[in-house]
């Protein structure tokens, strides 16, 4: 009976001791896992930055990396910016501000309208200004932007100098509304017209 006790406890012994064996290999093998997955998680990441520094040195090389240093470094550059910045102030110079704030007294010394039906032609000059602009609209594509802009900013200084000679002689003509009125009428007219198709909606495209 001792000789079967002591079998049975050797057995027993082995199987405990291969049940821990086993044990200890898959806790094992599961830590390698883990340690694999976050070495391969952590090098995909470190690729990843690599990859982006990468592409954001190569931007920087392309494009550079400070505005001044391109508007200083590169003349096409600077040369856009000088034009960008001479249309603005062109816009604003072009005196069409003046033309739409001033339209009630310009009616007004011209004998153009009554007080209450000089707000409607004030609102005409603004419906006259939204439709030439479909002029650029339809016009820009075909003959593109800078012949639109030349031959707008011409009839804008031939109808604002001619608004100016007729103003010279707005008061030595007899009659409620006499030639240099109408001339002054038809330059504010086709002033508007040229900035609308030009210097106004061009500048922003």
């Amino acid at each position: 009976s001792s000789s079967v006790f002591i079998c049975l406890l050797q057995a027993f012994c082995a199987v405990a001791w291969c049940t821990q064996l086993c044990l200890a290999e898959r806790n094992s093998a599961k830590k390698k896992a883990d340690e694999n997955a976050e070495n391969a998680r952590n090098a995909a990441k470190e690729a990843a930055e690599k990859e982006l520094e990468a592409i954001r040195l190569r931007v920087v090389a392309e494009t550079g990396q400070k505005i001044l240093t391109a508007i200083r470094e590169r003349p096409a550059v600077r040369g856009a910016l000088i034009l960008a910045i001479g249309l603005a102030f062109l816009q604003q110079a072009s005196g069409i501000n003046a033309i739409f704030y001033y339209a009630p007294e310009i009616f007004q010394e011209v004998k153009l309208g009554t007080d209450d039906s000089r707000k409607y032609l004030v609102a005409g000059l603004g419906l006259v200004n939204f439709l030439a602009t479909f002029i650029a609209i339809f016009m820009v594509d075909r003959v593109g932007r800078r012949p639109l802009l030349l031959v707008g900013t011409a009839l804008m200084i031939v109808a604002e100098i001619g608004v100016a000679i007729a103003a010279l002689f707005l008061g030595s003509e007899p009659g409620s509304l006499s030639g240099s009125s109408l001339i002054i009428v038809l330059g504010l007219v086709l002033s508007i017209v040229a900035f609308a198709f030009s210097l106004g909606p061009l500048v922003w495209l």
